[in-house]
Protein backbone atom coordinates (compact mmCIF):
# COMPACT_ATOMS: atom_id res chain seq x y z
CA UNK A 1 0.00 0.00 0.00
CA UNK A 2 1.44 2.96 -1.15
CA UNK A 3 1.30 6.42 1.42
CA UNK A 4 -1.40 8.97 1.53
CA UNK A 5 -0.92 11.41 -0.93
CA UNK A 6 -0.97 14.09 1.12
CA UNK A 7 2.38 12.91 3.02
CA UNK A 8 5.81 14.06 2.31
CA UNK A 9 6.39 9.82 1.48
CA UNK A 10 4.31 10.16 -1.41
CA UNK A 11 5.26 13.69 -2.76
CA UNK A 12 9.22 11.97 -2.71
CA UNK A 13 9.14 8.46 -2.59
CA UNK A 14 9.07 6.53 -5.93
CA UNK A 15 7.15 3.82 -4.19
CA UNK A 16 6.67 2.44 -1.26
CA UNK A 17 10.19 0.72 -1.33
CA UNK A 18 12.35 3.30 -2.56
CA UNK A 19 10.96 5.94 -0.07
CA UNK A 20 12.53 9.22 0.33
CA UNK A 21 11.53 9.94 3.61
CA UNK A 22 11.17 8.94 7.02
CA UNK A 23 9.25 9.96 9.57
CA UNK A 24 8.52 7.92 12.63
CA UNK A 25 4.58 7.05 13.54
CA UNK A 26 4.76 8.37 17.00
CA UNK A 27 6.87 9.33 19.68
CA UNK A 28 7.70 5.70 21.17
CA UNK A 29 8.69 5.24 17.38
CA UNK A 30 10.93 8.32 17.22
CA UNK A 31 12.84 7.39 20.46
CA UNK A 32 13.96 3.42 19.11
CA UNK A 33 14.51 5.55 15.04
CA UNK A 34 16.97 7.98 16.86
CA UNK A 35 19.04 5.57 18.72
CA UNK A 36 19.09 2.91 15.78
CA UNK A 37 19.81 5.62 13.93
CA UNK A 38 22.63 7.53 15.67
CA UNK A 39 23.87 5.65 18.45
CA UNK A 40 27.37 5.63 19.20
CA UNK A 41 28.58 2.60 17.44
CA UNK A 42 27.17 3.99 14.24
CA UNK A 43 28.63 7.42 13.98
CA UNK A 44 32.00 6.20 14.21
CA UNK A 45 31.66 4.69 10.95
CA UNK A 46 33.67 6.85 8.96
CA UNK A 47 37.18 5.62 7.34
CA UNK A 48 40.04 8.08 6.77
CA UNK A 49 42.13 7.23 4.78
CA UNK A 50 42.68 8.43 1.28
CA UNK A 51 40.26 11.04 2.25
CA UNK A 52 39.41 14.79 2.07
CA UNK A 53 36.81 17.56 3.26
CA UNK A 54 34.03 18.86 1.11
CA UNK A 55 32.32 21.50 3.08
CA UNK A 56 29.26 22.88 1.37
CA UNK A 57 28.73 26.32 3.06
CA UNK A 58 25.80 27.57 4.62
CA UNK A 59 24.19 29.35 1.64
CA UNK A 60 24.54 26.05 -0.89
CA UNK A 61 23.11 24.34 1.97
CA UNK A 62 19.90 26.73 2.84
CA UNK A 63 19.41 26.77 -1.25
CA UNK A 64 19.50 22.79 -1.57
CA UNK A 65 22.43 22.64 -3.31
CA UNK A 66 23.25 19.69 -0.73
CA UNK A 67 21.42 16.54 -3.17
CA UNK A 68 23.01 17.90 -6.66
CA UNK A 69 26.55 18.15 -5.11
CA UNK A 70 26.11 15.00 -3.07
CA UNK A 71 25.04 13.23 -6.57
CA UNK A 72 27.84 14.39 -8.26
CA UNK A 73 30.00 13.10 -5.86
CA UNK A 74 28.82 9.81 -6.15
CA UNK A 75 28.86 10.13 -10.08
CA UNK A 76 32.47 11.11 -9.86
CA UNK A 77 32.74 7.75 -8.38
CA UNK A 78 34.36 9.14 -5.21
CA UNK A 79 32.79 7.16 -1.91
CA UNK A 80 30.92 9.57 0.27
CA UNK A 81 32.38 8.01 3.65
CA UNK A 82 30.70 10.15 6.11
CA UNK A 83 28.28 13.22 6.05
CA UNK A 84 27.46 15.47 8.93
CA UNK A 85 24.97 19.22 9.19
CA UNK A 86 27.29 21.13 11.75
CA UNK A 87 26.48 24.97 12.77
CA UNK A 88 30.30 26.12 13.36
CA UNK A 89 31.24 28.71 15.87
CA UNK A 90 33.45 31.14 15.09
CA UNK A 91 36.48 29.86 16.86
CA UNK A 92 35.97 26.98 15.70
CA UNK A 93 35.95 27.85 12.13
CA UNK A 94 39.18 29.76 12.99
CA UNK A 95 40.69 26.54 14.77
CA UNK A 96 39.61 24.70 11.40
CA UNK A 97 41.20 27.59 8.37
CA UNK A 98 43.80 27.81 10.36
CA UNK A 99 46.08 27.19 7.69
CA UNK A 100 44.75 29.46 5.51
CA UNK A 101 44.96 32.71 7.94
CA UNK A 102 47.35 35.13 6.68
CA UNK A 103 47.80 33.04 3.52
CA UNK A 104 44.54 34.27 2.02
CA UNK A 105 43.10 37.40 1.79
CA UNK A 106 39.74 35.78 2.29
CA UNK A 107 40.48 34.13 5.51
CA UNK A 108 38.25 36.32 7.20
CA UNK A 109 35.23 36.53 4.28
CA UNK A 110 35.28 32.46 5.48
CA UNK A 111 35.17 32.52 8.75
CA UNK A 112 32.22 35.08 8.80
CA UNK A 113 29.90 33.46 6.46
CA UNK A 114 30.40 29.76 7.37
CA UNK A 115 29.44 30.76 10.64
CA UNK A 116 26.35 32.13 9.45
CA UNK A 117 24.29 28.97 8.81
CA UNK A 118 24.35 24.91 8.99
CA UNK A 119 27.18 23.86 6.45
CA UNK A 120 27.76 19.72 5.51
CA UNK A 121 30.51 18.59 5.62
CA UNK A 122 31.11 15.27 3.45
CA UNK A 123 33.95 13.36 3.64
CA UNK A 124 35.01 12.04 0.82
CA UNK A 125 37.16 8.85 -0.24
CA UNK A 126 39.12 7.77 -3.52
CA UNK A 127 42.19 7.27 -5.38
CA UNK A 128 43.93 10.46 -5.80
CA UNK A 129 40.83 12.35 -4.30
CA UNK A 130 41.89 15.90 -3.33
CA UNK A 131 42.63 16.62 -7.02
CA UNK A 132 39.58 15.15 -7.91
CA UNK A 133 37.69 17.20 -5.75
CA UNK A 134 39.26 20.01 -7.01
CA UNK A 135 38.34 19.24 -10.21
CA UNK A 136 34.99 18.52 -9.33
CA UNK A 137 34.70 21.98 -7.44
CA UNK A 138 36.16 24.03 -9.62
CA UNK A 139 38.16 27.31 -9.82
CA UNK A 140 37.34 28.63 -6.40
CA UNK A 141 35.78 32.15 -7.29
CA UNK A 142 32.19 31.28 -8.89
CA UNK A 143 32.30 33.92 -11.79
CA UNK A 144 36.20 32.50 -13.09
CA UNK A 145 34.74 28.91 -12.67
CA UNK A 146 31.66 29.52 -14.89
CA UNK A 147 33.99 30.93 -17.66
CA UNK A 148 36.41 27.96 -17.46
CA UNK A 149 34.66 25.37 -16.12
CA UNK A 150 31.06 25.40 -16.63
CA UNK A 151 30.35 22.00 -15.41
CA UNK A 152 31.48 22.60 -12.05
CA UNK A 153 30.01 22.71 -9.35
CA UNK A 154 31.32 26.25 -8.17
CA UNK A 155 30.27 27.52 -11.64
Amino acid sequence: MLPDPITRSARFGTDSIRNAVHTSADGASAARDLDFLFEQSRADCARFDSCAVLVVKPHAFDEGASGPILQALLDSELEISAVRTLALRTTDLEDFLEGYKGVVPEYGQWVRTMSEGRSLMVLVRGEDVVRRVRSLCGPYVPEIARELAPDSLRS
